[in-house]
């Protein structure tokens, strides 16, 4: 499958799909002719609202709206087979990014209890208690204390 490089899609470099195989782009257009119903060489609102039914999922308009701006990068209201890649790329490094973050949270909560306390984040090499406070007073949210996940991964 021929890909070209158009000036409009430019914008995601660090997501380059020259760099695909032929079995990955062929797995990538597999997975866009599904998308694309009408085979019309590219998805619209109307076919990714149907998709997403049909995995069971009733998307509203402002999660189709949401995955239409983020992947349509040259604003045409349509979704092509580059633009495309290029989506299931970013989202291919943000599961990656959210596993590595799930690493650092697991091994910095020592005592396996879901959450990140100050002693914890203390024996950190070359922080200093201050950072430790400073860290905290930026990051728990909820003032108890501790840092579960969800506040590890608002503040990082």
């Amino acid at each position: 499958w021929p890909v070209k490089t158009t000036p409009a899609a430019m914008g995601d470099d660090e997501f380059d799909i020259s760099s695909l195989t032929e079995a990955q782009l062929d797995e990538f257009r597999a997975c866009f002719n599904e998308f694309d119903v009408d085979k019309s060489g590219s998805i619209d609102a109307d076919e990714l609202r149907t998709l997403m039914r049909t995995f069971g999922h009733e998307p509203d308009e402002a999660e189709i709206k949401r995955i239409m701006e983020e992947g349509d990068k040259d604003g045409n209201e349509e979704i092509e087979f580059e633009e495309f890649c290029r989506f299931l790329l970013r989202k291919r490094k943000e599961a990656s990014d959210k596993d590595e973050m799930k690493e650092a949270f697991q091994a910095l909560d020592r005592n396996n209890d879901g959450f990140i306390d100050k002693e914890e984040l203390a024996e950190l090499d070359g922080l200093s208690m201050a950072e430790v406070e400073q860290i905290f007073k930026e990051a728990d949210t909820n003032r108890d204390g501790l840092l579960s996940y969800e506040e590890f991964l608002a503040w990082k």
